[in-house]
């Protein structure tokens, strides 16, 4: 299968059933834990969710590569592919609970009745319904050939107590992201009005007309504010940035500006092939 996965779109296989690296869910009681019966759920759990292939979950990342890469801008592109995959995530921990939740509550969840034969009925369906529902709310014009695939994949499951189970998990689980970032700015060109110092951003782009839209605001830059969206893994924006840069009066800056000169031309005696 030949699948482009971006950096949010490999984040499908991280956050995946089975194949994350995020904190399991813990219980405050420490005795809870040592009990045999805390342990015989979490050896159960822990079959269920290696017996689970992952195919229908890379069909869907497959799916929306095709739809969104390289058509919309790279924050856009790359909050969908969080929200899809997050979705994913939830849908399959309501299914088997192992691992933290983003937005859909799994506490309560009882995996008793999956087994090994018919974890697919169940997970697939609610993999697929959660996909489905991101993407045509999030990119709409995906809503055809999303459909198409919830479809396809829904037709091969047969009619059960466990599918209809599966389908309403995916809707709750996109329902539920949805509320939990119903309150995010929308990312789009803006006027952006930078400062007028040496260093400082300055936007010169200017508005005219194409043959097709959008048109652009003056002095436009996309999504100006996006420091300040919530962040979905991390705990703000600002938590792992880099220092500021160098003043333009240190040698520090004027190393790096001569490197620059010395190495960013085609014709530059110091570039290697």
């Amino acid at each position: 299968m030949k699948t482009t996965l971006k950096f949010f779109g490999g984040l499908i296989l991280l956050f995946g059933l089975g194949s994350c690296e995020v904190d399991e869910i813990i219980t405050g009681d420490s005795e809870l834990l040592n009990t045999a019966e805390a342990k015989a759920v979490t050896n159960f759990n822990n079959g269920m969710i290696n017996s689970y292939s992952n195919e229908t979950v890379l069909n869907w990342n497959e799916l929306l590569s095709k739809s969104i890469d390289n058509s919309i801008p790279q924050p856009a592109e790359a909050k969908i592919y969080a929200m899809v995959t997050l979705a994913i995530h939830d849908a399959l921990n309501n299914v088997v609970p192992k691992y933290d939740t983003y937005a859909l509550d799994n506490n309560d969840v009882i995996a008793s009745g999956i087994t090994k034969k018919n974890i697919h009925s169940i997970a697939d369906a609610a993999v697929s319904k959660a996909a489905r529902d991101m993407m045509v709310q999030l990119f709409p014009a995906s809503t055809e050939a999303a459909d198409n695939l919830l479809n396809s994949t829904l037709s091969g499951i047969e009619n059960s107590e466990l599918k209809t189970r599966g389908i309403e998990i995916g809707r709750d689980a996109s329902a539920a992201i949805l509320a939990k970032r119903a309150n995010d700015f929308p990312l789009r060109f803006e006027t952006y009005i930078g400062g007028t110092e040496p260093g400082e951003f300055q936007s010169n782009f200017m508005p005219w007309v194409l043959a097709n839209p959008p048109i652009w605001p003056a002095n436009a830059v996309y999504a100006p504010k996006l420091g300040d969206l919530n962040p979905f893994g991390i705990l703000s924006g600002d938590q792992f940035r880099d220092e500021v840069p160098n003043p333009l009066n240190s040698s520090e800056y004027l190393a790096d500006y001569n490197e620059v000169k010395s190495l960013g031309c085609t014709a530059c005696p110091l570039r290697t092939e």
